[in-house]
């Protein structure tokens, strides 16, 4: 299972920040036992501001908000 989660928002000002992360969740159950694989990941951040909405990768590029997924909860309400 992977899915995007948002952090709970900073604001500073007129400034709103949202690290939108990764989250990862593997399991497997065998003959002999079971194991869990968790990973948790930033992915994009958010920015509300005077200029708008806007969104960033983990590398600085800027991405259009509508390239973030519909199902990431709460993203509406930024």
């Amino acid at each position: 299972m992977t899915r995007l989660q948002p952090a709970a928002p900073i604001v500073v000002g007129d400034v709103t920040l949202v690290i939108i992360a990764r989250l990862s969740i593997q399991a497997n159950i065998t003959g002999h036992g079971c194991w869990l694989r968790a990973s948790k990941q930033p992915y994009a951040l958010v920015i509300r501001d005077a200029q708008g909405l806007r969104a960033l990768d983990m590398a600085g590029r800027r991405l259009a908000t509508a390239e973030l997924p519909d199902d990431i909860p709460g993203l509406e309400s930024i």
